[in-house]
């Protein structure tokens, strides 16, 4: 486990305890991110801070075109949110 620092940003309550921040899809190469796009005003300038964040780590950096807040809520949005994400990489 690694414990990175993110910048101190007004208005953004939860960043020092950020999850759910975005998905590294491992099983592609190379491995893209694709960033959350919260609908939760505290979070909404999260991914602002993801994006550069995991460019700086080399990761290849996407935003769904979708509604996507970086983990399924169900299983049936599991399988809804897998499909428009492979779509929208072209994967």
């Amino acid at each position: 486990m690694y414990v990175l620092p993110t910048p101190r940003i007004e208005g953004l309550q939860d960043l020092v305890f950020t999850a759910n921040l975005g998905i590294v899809l491992i099983h592609l190469d190379p491995a893209p991110v694709v960033v959350s796009n919260f609908t939760s005003e505290p979070r909404r300038g999260e991914p602002e801070v993801g994006e550069p964040f995991f460019e700086s780590m080399g990761y290849p950096v996407h935003f769904s075109p979708h509604r996507f807040e970086g983990r399924p809520t169900s299983s049936t949005s599991t399988t809804t949110s897998t499909s428009r994400l492979r779509a929208a990489l072209g994967a």
